[in-house]
Parts: structure tokens; C-alpha cells; sequence
């Protein structure tokens, strides 16, 4: 990802700075991901930086590199699924922003299979499915039964 010069300014550029130092000390902490044993959910690495990437990049209305940084980062082993499906939710939102419509409720779908209870309490998800719904003439079955699923009114 691309770090804005100092004269950008702003959170933008202080986000950006922020991910590149992020990088470079998970690079530097030779491991996989580090995962804290404290049981409060401190996890960091390289997966992480990537979803926070991730996250700034919707953040900063770049959707195509929220989808690329996406592409990139694999599940096999860690993050645990409610930290997985919230980077999800940032993959949906930018299919939805890129009005990639099918794509993203597949994303949603597939967050909804693993954590059902998960997914209905996640406003998130409730703004992305208003998003899409608002730009369709129509709904698919499908998604009238996921608004209904997570309580979207349409």
C-alpha cells in the first residue's frame, strides 16, 4: 500500500504511517502471529496488520485494496472466526461499495454459516445489506430472507 507523503497530513496519512510501522514490527516478531495466553484477545502479526490495512483502506473509501489485502491474507490457523468474519464484513462492504451485489451477500452468507448468532448482532452487517438493498429496483429471495434473518426492515 502506498504511503502518503507528510504533506497529505491528516488521520489518512497518520493511518498510513501507523500501518507501515505495524508491518515492519510484525515482520520483526518472527512469528506467524503472536496470540496473547491472557485470554483477553491480543493477537498480532501479520495477518492482523493485513486486516487493519484492510479496514483503513474502506476506511479511506479504497475498496479495490481492501478487496486485494483481502485476496492475500490466509485463514489456516489463525484468526479465531469473530475476528475472521469482522474483516469479512470489511470484504463484503467493499463488494457492496464497488456494487459487486451477488459477491457480497456470498461474503455475508458465508460470515451468517459460521456465526449466525454472531452475524445478527452486527450493525456492520445490517448497514452493508442497506446498502445494497437501497441501490436494488428488486430483491432476490435470498436477500429478503437475510434482511429477514439479521431484523433489516426493506
Amino acid at each position: 500500500m502506498k504511503t502518503r507523503s507528510p504533506e497529505a497530513g491528516g488521520a489518512a496519512g497518520e493511518a498510513d504511517d501507523a500501518l507501515t510501522f505495524a508491518r515492519m514490527a510484525a515482520t520483526g516478531i518472527r512469528r506467524v502471529e503472536h496470540n496473547s495466553d491472557d485470554g483477553l484477545l491480543h493477537a498480532f502479526g501479520p495477518k492482523t496488520v493485513a486486516m487493519l490495512t484492510a479496514e483503513n483502506a474502506m476506511v479511506t473509501d479504497r475498496p479495490d485494496i481492501t478487496l486485494s489485502v483481502s485476496d492475500a491474507i490466509s485463514r489456516s490457523g489463525y484468526p479465531p472466526p469473530w475476528v475472521w468474519n469482522r474483516h469479512r464484513l470489511d470484504v463484503a462492504h467493499a463488494h457492496t461499495a464497488l456494487r459487486q451485489y451477488p459477491e457480497a451477500l456470498a461474503v455475508l452468507q458465508d460470515v451468517r454459516r459460521e456465526l449466525p448468532e454472531w452475524i445478527v448482532k452486527q450493525r456492520y452487517a445490517r448497514d452493508i445489506l442497506a446498502k445494497i438493498v437501497d441501490k436494488r429496483r428488486t430483491l432476490t429471495p435470498e436477500m429478503r430472507e437475510f434482511a429477514d434473518f439479521i431484523s433489516l426492515p426493506y
